[in-house]
């Protein structure tokens, strides 16, 4: 997600036109072109590959990969008046035939080639990677690719992901990826930004922009700042059918709500997080609480506007700044929101989604859904970082697609788990662990579990029921036994797993044992295995430890030394700090997460 980490094709029938490029399956393409080389390239033999050191990671790409494995060859799909399966990859025409292009293979569920910022929405990947690694392909997705040549190496598949999960940029380097190319390409990262997906289709759902905000070379923030929606305000874009009274908390504010079956966020990959809300309460969107309304990006850039006069455009005084700009308040330096818009920010409102990844998708299953008033101010609570030399921004979209009155039967519920939040406290040259557990009502449906934590949480471990309902951090709960095997583990905390079930997990026993999550999780700051993950106070971005450090190097290396570097003999620096909760990246937190619904 952010910049630290940072195919199908045409099908006759059921037939694959492939990329090696011949087919196993019986098709039509020229199966005997398949062990042919690019010109020029590896043929997928492991040959060295050159790259111009000036060209960005896609471009790398198209030479290591679509070149070097044959895949441009004349009989494949370099032949610009017949390519095979009608994908043409020559350079110049390669990245606009792959980019959110629908994949015309006879597939259950439909993909498109490459999804911007998410390998597992994108049919290009899967191929790849089935090859590779032997991965399961989507039902009617066909045969590994490339076909009739070698595989990818891992490092090249990888340096795939990481492109597609920084938004599959056309142009700049993504962090990581070009060494993996190993071709000669620059390894400097430059900011990647991910291009605005389509909206939803008129009647059947609606998208939300939250504009841009700025982020400063090498450098973290974190910022709340507004947006307005009133789904009323324009015609069509709200049906009655969707229409519903709100219930639970949004019944105390809000007697309209819309019912909605999928969401989708995506955003730039600078991104750490993004929390959403809809303000529900009594607190005006012209109040000042909020900040002044300007237009965030494009022609008006700037210029004042009224964010309830939507449909107006904001040369009238209105609410509407142009194609891709928003109305929206100024974004303010607050961690988590705290003191900041309307006094009852943290009450009246309803969770909008969120994510640490690039792109986050919800689709309820059958007969289950979510609510939202609506009309609403959207507080958007953005974290992010900027690990290049150059300045950039990052913004979000937010799509809802609208549920029937035939798919409401169960109300989606979070599990949004923060009572141990910032536990943390591991000393310089230590690694600790804190285990707690969770237990949810009777008759629930889990769809899916993800966890959060910051830089130095280098293990997630969540094991599914049974288990002890008293393991918490308080009481000395220790981890499972290795012969036990965690259900769920992550290990990338600005890219955690998201473990999705299908169908629903149904936890049903009278026994809350058996409706019981444990979860572990480890922190490291500057053990021996992870000596980088040192906090130095000299270093940090965030919190500091002035007159708390320790010593780091000589011959007193772990040694209190407050302030006085005279405590450090040896060549030692008074230097490193222990690790607690914080809402920075150097700091940490411990937040389990997941979604479920409730059948009585």
């Amino acid at each position: 997600m952010s910049a630290r980490l940072r195919m199908g094709l045409v099908v006759l029938g059921a037939a694959w036109l492939a990329w090696g490029c011949g087919d196993d399956s019986g098709s039509t393409g020229d199966s005997d072109a398949g062990g042919a080389s690019g010109s020029g390239g590896a043929g997928g033999s492991g040959d060295e590959v050159e790259c111009e050191p000036d060209q960005g990671t896609f471009q790398g790409i198209q030479r290591v990969v679509f070149d070097g494995y044959g895949c441009t060859n004349g009989a494949c799909h370099g032949n610009q008046a017949s390519p095979a399966g009608g994908l043409d990859l020559r350079p110049e025409v390669a990245y606009q035939n792959l980019i959110r292009v629908q994949a015309q293979a006879d597939l259950t569920e439909p993909l498109q080639l490459v999804y911007p910022g998410e390998q597992r929405f994108s049919f290009l990947f899967h191929k790849l990677d089935a090859a590779t690694n032997g991965t399961a392909l989507p039902a009617g997705g066909g045969t590994p690719m490339p076909n009739g040549t070698a595989a990818l190496t891992a490092e090249h598949l990888e340096a795939m992901r990481l492109w597609i999960r920084s938004g599959a940029p056309e142009t700049g380097v993504v962090l990581g990826a070009n060494e993996l190319l190993d071709c000669g390409l620059s390894t400097e990262p430059t900011p990647n930004k991910i291009a605005q997906p389509d909206a939803p289709p008129l009647g059947e759902g609606f998208q939300l922009l939250s504009g841009p905000w700025t982020v400063q070379p090498e450098s973290e923030d974190e910022v709340c700042f507004a947006t307005y929606y009133d789904l009323s305000k324009v015609d069509g874009l709200l049906p009655e059918a969707a229409k519903i009274a709100c219930q639970g908390n949004l019944a105390n504010y809000t007697a309209e709500c819309f019912a909605y079956k999928a969401s989708e966020l995506t955003q730039d990959a600078q991104s750490h997080h993004s929390l959403i809300y809809a303000y529900a309460g009594a607190t005006d969107p012209k109040d000042p609480v909020w900040g002044d309304w300007t237009c965030k990006k494009g022609a008006h850039a700037g210029m004042a506007c009224d964010p309830i006069r939507i449909g107006e455009s904001v040369m009238d005084g209105g609410a509407d700044c142009g194609e891709g700009a928003v109305c929206a308040t100024n974004a303010q330096s607050v961690i988590g929101c705290r003191g900041w818009g309307a006094p009852d920010s943290d009450t009246a409102r309803a969770g909008m989604g969120g994510a640490q990844s690039p792109v986050a998708r919800r689709e309820q299953y059958e007969g289950v859904y979510g609510q939202l008033p609506v009309r609403a101010v959207v507080i958007w609570n953005s974290h992010g970082f900027n690990l290049t030399d150059e300045a950039t921004d990052i913004e979000q979209y937010l799509n809802y697609t609208y549920a029937g009155p035939d798919e409401r039967e169960y109300l989606v519920r979070s599990i949004f788990q923060t009572k141990d939040i910032f536990v943390q406290e591991v000393p310089p040259f230590e690694a600790r662990t804190y285990c707690a557990s969770e237990t949810l009502p009777r008759g629930a449906h889990v769809t899916n579990i993800n966890s959060h934590v910051h830089k130095r949480g280098v293990l997630w471990n969540t094991w599914l029921p049974p288990n002890d309902p008293g393991c918490q951090t308080t009481s000395g709960c220790e981890p499972e036994p290795e012969s036990r095997k965690p259900d769920y583990v992550s290990k990338a905390y600005n890219d955690p797993n998201y473990m999705y079930f299908d169908p629903p997990l149904v936890f049903d026993s009278d026994n809350v044992e058996d409706r019981t999550f444990k979860y572990c999780v480890t922190y490291d700051n500057g053990s021996p295995e992870y000596p980088e993950l040192l906090k130095r106070n000299s270093t940090s971005v965030g919190s500091k430890c002035d007159g708390a450090a320790y010593c780091v190097g000589g011959d007193k290396q772990g040694e209190r030394c407050g302030s006085d570097q005279s405590v450090c003999t040896g060549g030692g620096s008074c230097d490193a700090c222990p690790v607690s909760g914080g809402f920075t990246t150097e700091d940490e937190m411990l937040i389990f997460q997941g979604a479920y619904y409730v059948v009585e």
